[in-house]
């Protein structure tokens, strides 16, 4: 059975069976990075290659021309390029529009998912990645495609010298088309409002996360008892109308209750965590990502509560918040800056 590779050529993506060029693939990189000038024997075989439709050249005698041609298969058929312009990693420009317009150039794997064009804009711009609670990249050639930052260069044939371009949400609201019947929106969808105590019901945000790292504050404008707030995250699927730390979908904190809890077998963890929160304070919640892996923690007022979970299973989870007794109420505050930890001398 042929053990393929996906390289990267002058024409575009191929493939390549890496046990019959095992040795000539040997040292690729190296070669591609500074190569010798082409003797005329390559040159004029160069032309002929590109001038054959089918992608085809005649066969090679010679042993020493032969060990530097290689047989590719392009999705339009066989070809044959020369081991020098064969490469596994592409330079793409990407253009940011936040503050000062950017244009930074990357070199990445074509085997290296579109994330990792998060991570070196972040290495560059920190302060303003930090800001976004969504990123897209887009590549706006021909026809604008929305790329996917879950895939490779290579599954969406990015070709080298692309020229993308981010894009960056920093704000978010309650979802109108996810929250309770007897939630009410207000302030352009920033502050949720329980009118009547009939059951526990849940309003998520209009965002999803499942890589980065993302803080917001919600300020407790109005609770009666307390457990009638939980605050955290939760996945899309959850029942509205189920109380937070029975729906197997909910990991937060009941900041009034002074417990933390989420879903576990055979029934929900709640641990005493954090104190208890009153009427006008601001619950901060940082949401962080590793690998795909999500840590929550959370904050009273600016200061620093620890971490409440730290091994919270991969998917997209939404900002979220659980209410039970009427004429609670609570306003979202997406954009809030992460509070920093205090010196000694302050």
């Amino acid at each position: 059975m042929e053990n393929r590779v996906t390289v990267y050529t002058q024409y575009g993506y191929a493939q390549v069976d890496l046990e019959k060029y095992k040795d000539d693939l040997n040292g690729q990189n190296s070669a591609s990075t500074s190569p010798d000038k082409n003797s005329k024997e390559e040159q004029d075989n160069q032309k002929d290659n590109a001038g054959n439709q089918d992608g085809q050249i005649s066969q090679i005698q010679q042993k020493s021309f032969n060990e530097k041609i290689l047989e590719v298969q392009f999705k339009w058929g066989k070809g044959f390029i020369q081991k020098r312009e064969i490469r596994t990693k592409i330079k793409v420009n990407v253009k940011t529009f936040h503050g000062k317009r950017q244009n930074y150039e990357f070199t990445v794997l074509i085997a290296d998912k579109l994330d990792k064009l998060r991570e070196l804009l972040t290495q560059r711009e920190p302060e303003e990645m930090s800001s976004y609670h969504v990123i897209k990249i887009v590549y706006p050639m021909g026809t604008m495609r929305h790329l996917n930052l879950d895939q490779t260069f290579e599954q969406q044939e990015i070709p080298g010298g692309a020229q993308l371009v981010l894009l960056g949400q920093k704000s978010f609201t309650w979802d109108l088309n996810y929250k309770g019947s007897n939630i009410q929106l207000l302030n352009n969808c920033l502050t949720a409002n329980k009118k009547y105590e009939i059951d526990y019901e849940t309003v998520l945000a209009s965002v999803g996360f499942n890589n980065g790292r993302h803080y917001w504050e919600i300020k407790l404008d109005t609770f009666v008892e307390m457990e009638d707030i939980f605050v955290g995250i939760a996945r899309r699927n959850i029942d509205l109308y189920t109380r937070a730390w029975d729906t197997g979908s909910f990991w937060g904190w009941i900041c009034a209750g002074g417990r933390k809890f989420c879903p576990s077998s055979p029934g929900p963890m709640v641990q005493e965590y954090g104190g208890f929160s009153k009427i006008n304070d601001v619950v901060g919640v940082l949401l962080d990502f590793k690998d795909g892996v999500g840590s929550l923690s959370f904050y009273n007022n600016g200061q620093h509560l620890g971490t409440a979970f730290d091994n919270i299973p991969p998917g997209i989870y939404y900002p979220a918040v659980c209410m039970y007794y009427g004429e609670v109420q609570v306003t979202l505050n997406p954009t809030a800056k992460l509070p920093q930890p205090k010196t000694s001398e302050q």
